[in-house]
Parts: structure tokens; sequence; C-alpha cells
């Protein structure tokens, strides 16, 4: 995994002021960098270097093919490579190798086929490949989202960088804030793509083929082919014939994510999509181990979720997996402001943070590489609002009315272990709707324009939820739970998960890879049917069927649980960099929030009358994150204001 900055340009592009955008990349790739300009000027390409597949010189980028004719600049893994290598050979004749890097046969791919070279690629990844000869560049990211690729245009040029702060020390004009952003943060915790939190940036759409010439769109097109047509299953296929079929295709997945010539481990919390990796990782590589997280008792309690320790080891134990465990407390939020710069201010889960702890310790101990079970959630109906969709679809228009009348006389918080079902209880009944756009709006808003109106000194032309909305008007007619899961795909899977797992894990210099997402498994999943992914109140039915006899029977039957800190007790410990950055002093100077209408928010929350956890930690990230805009340790660079 590395860091790329790729410009085409109708003026002379400045190599050196380009360079210093490909170093702000630095962290992405520790090893080696390089810079490559064409001789008319008109296109510049920067790499930072993580080695990983083929750790000589030899894998240096920019890369050019054989024959000298393409220049590729390449952030990603390519699982099918090796194929992709003989297959290239079989067409075309003996090729010159001169590296074992998946970045070659992407150059020779490119020289040899052009863009069509690309629609056969399985894996991550955001690329940028010039040819000389028709002074054309191509921009790429991968179908799935996984790997970032962001998008500006300013004097003429149009710039592509691996992380905003790159194009952002290029330009620092582009650091325009877009105020519906900050809307979105306290909406979703995140900010939905291809937005960002500045109004000229945006990132570059996934599985699209751009290409330009001296600064000028030529073209696009969608990405074509085996990996990206759907697959129709013969109809007459039995559960346990698809049980066996998924199972295959994710040992496969992992198999082919384990191709690597540095360390490997896993992001491991017990749950089942984890584990099932954990089960086949250690068949096929003996050295794998597994990280994971722990907090203390006494902030446990205040969240009331399930310790992810003790399922991780009993796992662990299960399959022969070496455990690291990673402890952290409240004393992190000490580190908010070294740590929320690697944000770029697009999201605010606390769950970032565990990533980057894990990622941090596994670099320590010397791992470039690590396997995550993200993905399976959004492919399988793995969280909780599939059930209530389930059932709630079911419901005649007349009891959804009379059950959604009941949430406002539920209480706002209590105390205790009890409080965690109180929660859910009420996301319920503020989801019976009986139009299923307007129950898929409330599932994926925290918070809704009430109170964000509150929140906001200026809230004209703002909306909460203004791009689920557009999606849902979009979509609408479709089955609401295939509905939900694209919204999924698009939204909690691209726009926040991939996105911190991508920024965290980078900030040490890791690669995250995420077999769900092979594309293989990826065309299958999105082919079962939704009785291979429900089952009652069981999600991810055909996961659990597969590990059935494979893994402990307590962690097959453990209801979803999310990758969390517990911020809700952090934050009742009035923390004194919680009570600095939501001070009425610190908010005023920000220009953003109401003071008092966050110290009424505060004082609720404080004195157990309100759950105002996800409001109050978001308006404390990006307090923080704004504050220290111009501190970032990567040496991003100053936002206008």
């Amino acid at each position: 995994m590395c860091g790329i900055l790729a410009v085409t340009s109708v003026s002379p592009v400045d190599g050196v002021l380009l360079r210093g955008g490909t170093d702000a990349q630095s962290h992405r790739g520790p090893d080696s960098g390089g810079t490559f300009v064409s001789d008319q000027k008109d296109c510049f390409l920067g790499h930072r270097r993580l080695a990983i597949l083929d750790l000589s010189a030899s894998g240096h980028q920019p890369m050019t093919d054989s024959r000298n004719t393409v220049v590729v600049a390449f952030n990603g893994e390519i699982y099918n490579f090796v194929d992709l290598k003989r297959e290239l050979e079989a067409s075309h004749g003996p090729i010159r190798w001169r590296s074992g890097t998946d970045t070659e046969v992407l150059a020779e791919g490119f020289a040899l086929e052009g863009d069509d070279f690309f629609d056969r690629l399985n894996g991550i990844y955001a690329l940028a490949a010039y040819h000389k000869a028709s002074r054309t560049l191509v921009v790429l990211r991968d179908p799935i989202g996984v790997k970032p690729l962001y998008c500006a245009s300013t004097r003429g040029s149009i710039l592509f960088s691996s992380e905003v702060r790159g194009l952002l020390a290029v330009d620092r004009t582009l650091g325009e804030p877009r105020p519906q952003s900050i809307v979105d943060l306290l909406t979703y915790m995140y900010v939905p793509e291809p937005h960002t939190m500045y109004r000229p940036i945006q990132k570059v759409e996934p599985g699209v083929v751009l290409t330009y010439r001296e600064g000028m769109l030529l073209g696009s097109r969608t990405l074509r082919g085996n990996f990206h047509e759907p697959l129709l299953l013969p109809l007459d296929s039995s559960l346990a014939e698809l049980t066996e079929q998924f199972d295959c295709l994710l040992s496969q997945a992992v198999r082919r994510q384990l191709m690597s010539d540095v360390p490997l481990a896993l992001l491991f919390s017990g749950g089942i999509d984890s584990s099932a990796i954990a089960y086949s990782a250690v068949k096929y590589n003996d050295k794998v181990v597994g990280y994971t997280i722990d907090t203390e008792e006494s902030d446990r309690r205040f969240q009331d979720q399930d310790r992810d320790l003790s399922y991780a080891e009993l796992v662990a134990k299960h399959v022969n997996l070496p455990l690291h465990r990673i402890s952290v407390n409240r004393d992190i939020l000490r580190d908010l402001p070294r740590l929320v710069g690697w944000s770029e201010g697009e999201f605010s889960d606390p769950a970032a943070l565990n990533t980057y702890f894990i990622c941090a310790a596994a670099r320590e101990r010397g791992t470039k590489v690590l396997l995550s079970g993200q993905g399976a959630d959004e492919y399988l109906c793995g969280y909780r609002r599939y059930v209530a969709e389930n059932a709630l679809g079911h419901f005649p228009p007349t009891l959804l009315r009379l059950l959604g009348g009941l949430e406002p006389f539920l209480p706002r918080t209590v105390t205790g272990p009890v409080n965690r079902y109180l929660r859910r209880a009420r996301k319920f009944l503020s989801s019976c709707h009986p139009q299923p756009a307007d129950r898929l709006m409330n599932y994926f808003c925290w918070s809704k324009d009430d109170t964000l109106r509150e929140i906001f000194r200026d809230y004209s032309g703002l909306e909460a939820g203004r791009d689920v909305k557009e999606f849902v008007n979009r979509e609408n007619g479709r089955d609401p739970l295939r509905l939900m899961l694209e919204a999924d795909r698009h939204f909690d899977l691209r726009s926040l998960n991939l996105c911190y797992t991508d920024k965290m894990s980078m900030a040490s210099g890791v690669e995250v890879r995420v077999p769900f997402l092979d594309l293989e498994l990826v065309r299958f999943m999105k082919s079962l049917p939704i009785s291979a992914l429900l089952s009652g109140k069981s999600t991810k039915h055909v996961l659990r069927l597969a590990m059935k006899d494979k893994l402990p029977t307590k962690v097959i039957q453990r209801s979803k649980s999310g990758f969390y800190l517990p911020v809700r007790g952090w934050l009742n410990r009035q923390e004194d960099l919680v009570m600095s950055y939501l001070s009425p002093t610190s908010l005023t100077s920000s220009g953003v929030f109401n003071p008092a209408a966050v110290d009424k928010m505060l004082r609720m929350h404080e004195g157990g009358k309100e759950d105002h956890t996800s409001e109050l930690f978001t308006i404390l990230w990006w307090q923080v994150w704004y504050s220290n805009r111009d501190k970032d340790t990567v040496g991003a660079h100053r936002a206008a204001s």
C-alpha cells in the first residue's frame, strides 16, 4: 500500500511543488519515494512506497513497462496479478520481467492492451497510468472503493491524490470548508462520498476509468468484465449448496490475500467475521498472529457492550492463533489532537481510534499487513436494522404508526446494562414509519434537523441526511432490504469503514486487506437470496452456517458487536480535554456551533437525562480537528477559513 499524486495539466507542471504533495503522504510509503515528469511537462506522477511484494529497488515507482512506453503510479494490491502475468505472456509472447511486483504487471498490461486490461483486475487499488505517445493520463479506483483517490481542479490542472493533504500541500486555496459536510458529520459520523470536508475536493467514483490529456477529460467508462457483471446462480440452488460455495470462495479469498513478502497479522475482535478469516488464515500461514483491543472494566460498564477480548481469546485458542492484546483507556482522549488529524475531517467514529492503535502496535512489532473482517455486514445483512426491517416490512401501517408514537414516552436514558436495550428499543420505535424510505432514513441518521438547527449557529441552506435522502429517492421502488444493502455499501462501508481503515492504518505505514471484499466473493454475495442472509433474528446466515463446525458455538451465536471504544463513559468523566474543546470560548472561536445549545446538551448528558454520546463526541472530534488542523503531525497545510 502506498501514496500517489498524479497531475495532468495544460500548463507546464512544477515538479518541485508537486513533490511536496507527494512527500506530504510519506507516512503511507515510508520505504521509498519517486517522481516522474513527462517530456512535455503536461503530466506529473509521484509515489511513496510501502514495500510489500519484492522488497528490492526493482519495485520502485513510478514504474515503466519494458519498452518504456507507459508510466504507472499505483497504490494497492492486485491479488490475481500472477494469473494476469501468465495471460499476458500467452497472448503477447515472452515479456522481460524485471521484478516480482503487481505494479509491473499493471504497466505491461496497460502498454500492451490499453485500459481494457484494467477490467480484469481483482484487488484494492488506486492508480494513475500515463501513455507517453498519446500523452494521456488514465486514473482509476477499485470498484468497491477500498482505496481512496481524491481529485481537485486548480489553475488549468487536474490533481489526484491518495489523501487530501497531498492536494492541500500543492494548493492551499483548495481548503475551502464545505458547511454541509459538518452537518453530515453530525448526521452520520462521516462525510458521504464523493464529498470531503473541503468544497473543491471530491473523491473519484469507484470503478470508473477516467482519461485525460493536458488537464481535459477525454472520456470515462465503467469497468466491465467478469468481476463486475452480476453472477446468476441456479434458481434451484439449495442453501447447503450456496453455503458450500460461499465457504470455498471465502477460503480462496483469504488465501489470495495472504500473499506478501513481509509479516502478516489479523485485525481480530472475536466476532464471526474476523474469526472466519482467522480460521482460513492459520490454515495457509502458520506464522500469522492476531491483534485485539481491550478496555478497562470501569469504562466498559458505561458502554454496556460485550468484551471483545473474551471472544477473541476463545477463538484464538480454538484455531491456534497467537494473540496480542492492546489495552486502551480514557487517557487516549489526551491524544485526540494528535490522532484526529489523520481523519482529515471526514469521520468521527471512535472505532477509527481502535484501528489506529492496533496498526501502530503491529507496525512496532514489524508487521506491515493486516487482514480485516470488514465488508461482511454490508453484503450479508449483518446489522440489526436488517432484522428490524424484515419485521417492520410485514407490519400494517396502522400498527407502525401506533408503535412509532410510543417512542417519545420511553426514558431518554437509564443507568446500567438496561441502557443498551433502551437505546435499541428507542431506535426501533423511531423507525416505525409506514413508508420504507422513511424507515431507511431513520436507520442511517444519528441526528435530525430539529437537533442540528439548535446546535449550529447558522443552519440556513443545510439539511440532515441529504445524501441518503437523494439516494432513497433515486432508488425508491426497490425491495427495501436490497435497497438497504446498496445504501450500506455506499454510505457506511465506503464512506466510513473503508475510509477510516485506510487513513488510520496508513498513518502507521500499515496495509489493511479485506478478504470479504475480494471481487469473486463479492460477486457471489450480491447474488445470494435474502433467505441465505437472514433467518429470523439471525444475520449473516450463510456465514454462520459455513462456520458451524469450524468455530465455537458461542462465537457463531454472538450478536453484532461494534468495533467500539467506551466514549459514553469517557464523556461522563468530564475530562479536561472535553471541557476545553467544548467550552464556550472554544466553540465561539470555531464559529460553527451554538455554545449555549452545546452546553445544555452536555449538562443533560452528564446528568443522565439524555444520551447525546454521538453528537457530543462528534462535536468534540470536529472541534479538535479544526483547532489543530495547522498542527497536523504529517504537515497538512492550513485550511482556508
